[in-house]
């Protein structure tokens, strides 16, 4: 099992939860570095898999207006 760390902006939460949660993966959320961020951990076996649902999060975020 891989623990993975994902560093995302604090807007960002609630899209990479949701798609996190519907790809079945649990998470533990951690404050970030600076103010505005955000740490997710992530235990993963896949980590292509993974990598999936984190570039669909982006992806989605990207087309987003809430930042």
């Amino acid at each position: 099992m891989l623990k993975v760390g994902i560093a995302i902006d604090a807007w960002k939460f609630p899209v990479f939860k949701k798609r996190l949660k519907k790809a079945g993966y649990e998470f533990e959320k951690h404050s970030g570095i600076t103010p505005d961020t955000l740490t997710l951990r992530v235990n993963t076996e896949d980590p292509v898999k993974l990598q999936k649902v984190i570039q669909s999060a982006n992806d989605e975020c990207a087309k987003s207006k809430a930042h």
